[in-house]
């Protein structure tokens, strides 16, 4: 699939970055997951009232990367300061790979509306100690994790949540 040569170095940077090494086994990494959950974080990140990114199906995600992903650039720059504060604020963290967009796409917001970014690791903690038992949350991880609706369930959760700081 095409990409600009912008956007490529710039997925390649992030995917790179210490707080991805952090999150993700080196099998992960050596899948490509690093580079994909960069890109779904820039799906979440460029979803609004005119455009739905919710979808990580393959066919969607490259339809994102070949139509959109350029003109949406510019946010990965407020995503990195976001990696940055969560790599300060992170020894070591254990997050379900489905939920890594939506963390990453909450430091965003985060950043973005210019919130608390204590109180965010603040929940983001919680979500990753509450995990097992968070079945509002686990309704849209059980199956079909990619599809539309199960995604827009856990930006709408992570949603909610950043409403509340």
């Amino acid at each position: 699939i095409y990409e600009s040569d912008s956007f490529s170095d710039t997925v390649y940077s992030l995917a790179n970055h210490p707080f991805m090494i952090k999150l993700l086994t080196n099998t992960q990494r050596k899948n490509g997951s690093d580079r994909d959950l960069i890109i779904q974080s820039l799906m979440l990140m460029s979803t609004n009232q005119e455009n739905d990114f919710t979808s990580f199906r393959t066919k969607d995600i490259d339809n994102f990367v070949l139509n959109h992903a350029d003109e949406n650039l510019s946010k990965m720059d407020i995503l990195k300061d976001a990696m940055d504060q969560f790599n300060e604020n992170f020894e070591e963290i254990k997050i379900p790979i489905t939920s890594i967009p939506m963390v990453l796409y909450g430091g965003y917001r985060i950043k973005k509306d210019k919130k608390s970014f204590t109180k965010f690791i603040e929940q983001v903690k919680k979500f990753v100690d509450e995990y097992e038992t968070n079945d509002e949350y686990k309704q849209y991880v059980q199956s079909g994790t990619s599809s539309s609706e199960n995604v827009r369930g856990r930006m709408e959760y992570w949603r909610n949540l950043i409403r509340t700081l």
